[in-house]
């Protein structure tokens, strides 16, 4: 796992560093598994919660410390459990699991950073769950689930799963989601067509008011968007061809910055915030 310095992101241009080796995961049997699939630092950068694979050889949640020490396996089942998602008091991490037969949907969960408790979430609409999103009040979980078309579309509803809302409605995929900052955005991908290789980074708004916008469309496939903490700037994955890099770009789609330069992937980004 790497680092970057993002230095002067207020400037018109953000200020890159280097990319620096945060750690590495070794092939200790305590640790996860390779590959990596998704992580997300905690509120307080001190810990950071990873999908990788488990001992059965499945996907399984893991959390560390900061240097990737210390690892516990918060999962450990022979059914997929993965995209970790902290909620902003770090007291849980909720993640999407597979529940198996008869229905093989996948469920979201919370569980305590300690793994001693483990609690299913939005249980009262009974449907299948992909990518999840924590406002950060806690109060509210973004989420996609499939509609009566066979798109994909962007809810949100309390963790109990009352108030529950549909955010998107075109006939296009709607997908990879992450709360703005401040509570009144989300951003997510949007796939306007399966059988074009085009994608929109879209801001769908909390206010029923305003509109859905496409604040970007590139020729490629846009992953994993995350706001920066203070809310102007947005990370994502850029498939170009099948080479993959991080990129920034303004919340209002303007200064789109190539931030990795290297012939190897990169994807995944995830800002950390480290607290005194």
């Amino acid at each position: 796992m790497y680092a970057i310095d993002m230095g002067c992101l207020e400037a018109e241009q953000p200020c890159v560093g280097e990319p620096q080796l945060l750690f590495e995961v070794s092939k200790q049997s305590q640790e996860p598994g390779l590959p990596i699939l998704t992580y997300a630092w905690s509120p307080d950068g001190q810990k950071v919660a990873v999908e990788g694979t488990g001992l059965r050889g499945k996907p399984d949640v893991f959390v560390g410390d900061w240097s990737g020490r210390d690892w516990i396996n918060l999962t450990n089942s022979p059914n997929y459990e993965g995209g970790p998602v902290w909620s902003p008091d770090g007291l849980h991490i909720a993640f999407v699991a597979n529940s198996g037969e008869p229905d093989y949907k996948l469920r979201p969960f919370w569980v305590t950073p300690d793994g001693k408790e483990i609690v299913q979430i939005l249980d009262t609409l009974d449907i299948g769950i992909r990518s999840l999103s924590w406002s950060i009040d806690g109060k509210h979980l973004a989420f996609t689930h499939y509609d009566e078309n066979g798109y994909l579309q962007i809810y949100i509803a309390n963790p109990d799963g009352s108030d529950f809302k549909k955010m998107t409605d075109q006939m296009a995929d709607n997908f990879q989601l992450d709360f703005s900052p401040d509570g009144q955005w989300i951003v997510a991908v949007r796939e306007p067509d399966r059988y074009v290789k085009v994608n929109e980074l879209i801001l769908i708004p909390l206010d029923s008011n305003q509109k859905v916008r496409a604040i970007l469309k590139v020729d490629g496939y846009i992953y994993t968007p995350v706001w920066s903490p203070a809310g102007d700037w947005i990370a994502f994955t850029f498939d170009i061809e099948g080479q993959k890099a991080i990129y920034l770009v303004r919340s209002d789609g303007t200064g789109l910055t190539r931030v990795t330069k290297s012939t190897a992937d990169e994807f995944f980004p995830a800002w950390r915030v480290i607290s005194p």
